[in-house]
């Protein structure tokens, strides 16, 4: 399941044109207060933003896609799909 966010804040635009990558560093608390976890990915206004860790791996990679991996038999266009189980680079 993804994580869902209310609003954001941005980069500087200044910041921003000069980086090679963005992302979000949004941590999910916990019951007990403590943070053990970042969404790889999040949502927000009904697109998708990468975690800040994902950012930096794609862009060492040349920024491949992100494809879904899902288990064997379940179909990409299933209306109640609601995550990913993995996320994969193509074949180069």
């Amino acid at each position: 399941m993804f994580s869902s966010w209310s609003g954001y804040g941005a980069n500087l635009p200044e910041l921003q044109q000069a980086a090679a990558a963005a992302g979000h560093f949004n941590p999910v608390v916990d019951s007990d207060g403590v943070v053990r976890r970042v969404p790889i990915l999040a949502e927000y206004n009904g697109a998708y933003y990468e975690s800040l860790s994902l950012a930096m791996v794609r862009n060492l990679l040349g920024n491949p896609p992100l494809l879904p991996g899902l288990p064997r038999g379940e179909a990409k266009d299933t209306a109640d799909w609601n995550g990913w189980n993995w996320i994969h680079r193509p074949a180069c």
